[in-house]
């Protein structure tokens, strides 16, 4: 998708953008991989996700929780945009976000904490109790949404700062997610244009070929 004549995007969504990106976004077919950018345009999640016709979970590996309260109510952002998905798209039942940092999970708000279920990057370092946290929180068929800044430094560059995951570590989480529920769709942001892009673009070619050998049914989308 050319989307680089569209303006009112940058971490923020305006209202006009939203109209535009979701026209694009209806002639898509959900089942596919893509990569959609910088974190900044994270947000683009909540509009793939509002194409699931069906209950879903969805799974988020993100150092962040992308809940803050929207600071401009009328755009949509890359910081509250799981937020927003929640009160918009009825058919998101649970929301499991993996690899978060510690200190921001208290800053979800209450009335979503029955829904929201976080695994943090300290308790990926720390334990091995992965699958039944995932046996106990994923019910439904999983749209996944990864944003590289969960990555350790020393595997990807991002533009935000980043947590401690591994790729073996992802490579567990998401092969115990695609064994036991379907997968109805998967985008992956953290592109960092200031990075060294061969050590990127290397790690996004690892990245696809991995998410092709777990789910044959997903076709491939940049």
């Amino acid at each position: 998708m050319d989307l680089t004549g569209l303006t009112g995007t940058n971490a923020y969504c305006d209202k006009a953008a939203a109209a535009e990106l979701r026209k694009v976004v209806r002639e898509e077919n959900i089942e596919l991989v893509r990569f959609i950018g910088s974190g900044n345009y994270h947000y683009l999640s909540c509009f793939f996700l509002e194409q699931v016709k069906e209950p879903c979970s969805l799974v988020i590996c993100d150092h962040h929780t992308d809940m803050l309260p929207a600071r401009f109510p009328e755009l949509l952002s890359c910081g509250c945009w799981v937020k927003r998905a929640l009160d918009e798209c009825p058919n998101i039942r649970e929301v499991l976000i993996v690899g978060v940092r510690e200190d921001l999970i208290c800053a979800i708000e209450k009335k979503y904490r029955s829904r929201v279920f976080c695994y943090s990057d300290k308790r990926i370092g720390g334990s091995d109790d992965w699958m039944p946290f995932a046996l106990s929180h994923v019910h439904y068929p999983a749209y996944l949404s990864l944003d590289k800044d969960v990555f350790t430094t020393a595997a990807v560059d991002t533009n935000w700062d980043q947590g401690s995951l591994t790729l073996e570590q992802f490579q567990k989480i998401t092969s115990c997610l695609f064994n036991r529920q379907t997968v109805l769709g998967v985008d992956i942001c953290g592109e960092n244009p200031r990075a060294d892009q061969k050590k990127n673009n290397d790690f996004n070619r690892i990245l696809l070929r991995y998410l092709e050998d777990e789910n044959k049914p997903l076709s491939m989308a940049v």
